[in-house]
């Protein structure tokens, strides 16, 4: 499966939703109209992805160890 941009946006924009339906995010933040929030969601999604998608090369030999250093 393929992730991209949109996306990744996508589940950012879920994220945010349910996090405001929770009442863990009050008015303001589920605004978030500096985007601080929703830019600091994508990146941890983003991190998780990366490190999935390294683990998936080196599980099926398209990437070994070496390479990394």
């Amino acid at each position: 499966m393929v992730i991209n941009e949109n996306d990744v946006l996508d589940i950012t924009i879920r994220i945010m939703d349910k996090l405001a339906d929770l009442k863990i995010l009050n008015e303001e933040q589920s605004a978030d109209l500096d985007f601080k929030i929703q830019d600091a969601i994508t990146e941890e999604i983003k991190i998780v992805l990366n490190r999935k998608s390294l683990a998936d090369q080196i599980d099926n030999n398209s990437i070994s160890i070496g390479e990394l250093n």
